[in-house]
């Protein structure tokens, strides 16, 4: 039997059925790369004026980590927007966990996420959060709208000044 196997039909189909076990052993460590959840947590420095006290994220953080597996989750701690957005773009999920505080600054909701030094980043209201989702989604047709525009320009000077900072 085996030198049945060693023959050139035998050979070529043991090979054949490796390659295929690696590239499914392959697209499942793909897949297994990709959270299905992205928590993210932002606990900015709030200004003193919208009376807002620090949150504790230990016990909700410690929660979520015990109750996922971890080739489930990913958690973004101090989110800004760009982080947000990369752990997006990275992991694909098809569920977002936000953890902080939300204001009422002017006529539009905000979500407070952070800006690249640990503060309150007023720039994220409700509608250009979901310009960015929407952005990511690979199934939109949509052209660019105005606020995509102010999504990305505002990306961008995240990045430079994360990128300006002596820890990054």
């Amino acid at each position: 039997h085996i030198a049945a196997l060693l023959s050139g039909v035998g050979l070529g189909y043991i090979v054949a059925l490796s390659r295929l076990r690696w590239r499914r052993r392959r697209q499942l460590n793909a897949e297994w790369t990709r959270a299905d959840f992205v928590a993210l947590f932002c606990n900015p420095k709030m200004p003193r004026s919208f009376g807002m006290r620090p949150l504790s994220f230990g016990q909700d953080m410690k929660f979520i980590m015990r109750t996922l597996p971890r080739y489930l989750l990913h958690v973004e701690p101090a989110a800004s927007l760009y982080t947000a957005r990369r752990a997006l773009v990275q992991n694909r999920p098809r569920i977002v966990v936000f953890s902080g505080h939300t204001s009422h600054v002017g006529q539009s909701p905000h979500l407070c996420f952070e800006t690249p030094d640990g503060r309150y980043d007023p720039v994220v209201t409700s509608q250009i959060l979901i310009a960015m989702l929407l952005s990511l989604d690979r199934r939109s047709s949509s052209p660019p709208s105005d606020l995509s525009a102010a999504v990305e320009a505002h990306l961008q000077a995240q990045q430079a000044a994360g990128l300006e900072m002596a820890h990054c």
